[in-house]
């Protein structure tokens, strides 16, 4: 689940574990809006539409269509947030749809944290950049500013900021206060405890947006019980230091993935000529099966 089934780590992952694991199903869920995907509805691109709950919609759909197939998510960054918010407050439907174990790359764990961190890192103008491409596609923009009393769209083409950005839509969302918004989409520790399926956070100390040490000081391995906390000391958000995510320079993060989905699902990794001992052992990959009882 992520924001591109094309490139990007989401579209990089999906494509390595469709090829490593042959009896899988692999499919991307798309957030609304992104990958080109036509906008259809008033979820505008902002922080505020992690609190809508499509991650439901998504798995909902997906085990009508495979009623007897358990499903493993794996959640990239914004992804891994959505997530965590709906299954955190849907414990029933997360076993109804059979979902048997997530992987959670680059979760945030606090919804301010990571929002303030994308405007202090420099990130914002590229993420404001995707956004503003996803508006401008959206027809009904202008009936949006009628429907919407106080929406202004021309403050989106001002924002300088994600924060600004996000305050800009407030209207749309049903918020007046910017506090309001980071209050509503948090992930809470209560919610995280209710998360009873195996999970396995994975994040690098040298991430500018999620950091591996803010889900270590929120104990977050304490707070979902069958869980691990995987922390690299370098990878940045989601691979980009081994180079840009659509080059398909990640061989480390495909390998370890390939681990991760192994371990929660108990499928082995099929061995090949070019890796005959089926795993690079990225890290101790007999210590999280034995973790979750595989």
């Amino acid at each position: 689940i992520g924001t591109n089934s094309r490139r990007g780590f989401a579209g990089m992952i999906a494509h390595h574990l469709a090829k490593t694991f042959t009896k899988m199903k692999v499919g991307v869920g798309i957030l609304q809006g992104h990958d080109e995907l036509p906008l259809r509805s008033t979820c505008l691109p902002a922080t505020a539409y992690v609190g809508i709950g499509d991650i439901g919609h998504i798995t909902e759909h997906v085990s009508s269509k495979w009623p007897t197939t358990p499903l493993s998510i794996v959640a990239c960054s914004i992804g891994a947030a959505h997530f965590t918010r709906w299954a955190g407050l849907n414990a029933m439907q997360l076993q109804q749809h059979r979902v048997q174990g997530a992987v959670l790359v680059c979760h945030g764990y606090s919804s301010r944290h990571a929002a303030g961190a994308v405007d202090a890192s420099g990130a914002a103008p590229v993420i404001l950049n995707a956004y503003r491409d996803i508006v401008r596609k959206c027809a009904d923009l202008e009936v949006l500013a009628n429907s919407f009393p106080g929406f202004e769209p021309q403050k989106l083409k001002s924002a300088r900021n994600l924060r600004e950005w996000d305050e800009a839509l407030l209207p749309v969302y049903g918020f007046t206060e910017h506090e309001h918004v980071m209050d509503a989409v948090d992930t809470t520790p209560a919610m995280l405890e209710q998360l009873s399926i195996p999970v396995i956070f994975l994040a690098a100390e040298n991430d500018p947006l999620t950091p591996a040490t803010r889900l270590l000081d929120g104990q977050v391995h304490k707070l979902v019980k069958n869980s691990a906390v995987i922390h690299t000391s370098h990878g940045s958000h989601m691979a980009w230091w081994e180079g840009p995510p659509w080059a398909m320079h990640q061989t480390w993060a495909c390998s370890l993935m390939s681990e991760a989905v192994s371990a929660l699902t108990g499928l082995p990794i099929p061995a090949t000529p070019s890796s005959p001992s089926a795993r690079s052992e990225c890290f101790s990959y007999q210590a999280l099966r034995k973790w979750f009882g595989k």
